[in-house]
């Protein structure tokens, strides 16, 4: 939440145009990937097999093709740092969720 609030507040300081260039190709090539993923199996197949690489893939994809367009600082504090930080809060309560899980069935 911390890092969500600081990349959120940066966001002033970043031109609003470029922001939403960043969300668009973000938008943009995960609705490509989902396409090709329902129209190919060996791409459907990877996409359940691996989705965190899925993401990963995703995610650099975007970064090169916004660094060519050059709002790459807008991708990592608009765009990245979110996506982050919620996936490590996820992680962490499926972790909690997991433990407490176990120490019910020892009791």
């Amino acid at each position: 939440m911390f890092i969500t609030s600081i990349s959120v507040s940066s966001l002033r300081y970043f031109q609003p145009l470029q922001l939403f260039v960043g969300m668009t190709v973000v938008t943009v090539l995960f609705l490509g990937f989902v396409w090709a993923a329902e129209n190919k199996a060996s791409i459907r197949r990877f996409r359940r097999n691996h989705p965190l690489v899925t993401v990963l893939t995703i995610l650099l994809a975007s970064y090169l093709f916004i660094s060519a367009l050059g709002g790459v600082a807008v991708f990592l504090f608009g765009i990245a740092f979110p996506v982050l930080s919620k996936t490590i809060y996820t992680y962490m309560l499926l972790y909690i969720y997991h433990k407490l899980k176990l120490l019910s069935y020892h009791k």
